[in-house]
């Protein structure tokens, strides 16, 4: 295990900005950065899915706030 992959990990799920961890680990550029922990993002774009979803159906039913329950597509596909 890599210790200081894990840490940048670490702090993109628990929502640090992405440019301090670029200057934590002293990339040169954001990009390098984004490049290299954009896996990390996949779990939390499912999550994100599953939560929208999950609050739009309880809103959906039952409720006059919606007649139409909206849906996103799971953003995990891209």
């Amino acid at each position: 295990m890599n210790p200081r992959h894990t840490f940048a990990s670490y702090l993109l799920t628990k929502g640090v900005n992405i440019k301090v961890i670029q200057e934590q680990l002293g990339h040169a550029t954001i990009q390098e950065t984004l490049i290299t922990y954009s896996h990390v993002g996949q779990d939390q774009k499912k999550s994100a899915t599953e939560l929208f979803n999950f609050i739009n159906k309880k809103t959906s039913t039952g409720s006059h706030l919606s007649s139409h329950p909206l849906r996103i597509k799971n953003l995990t596909n891209f």
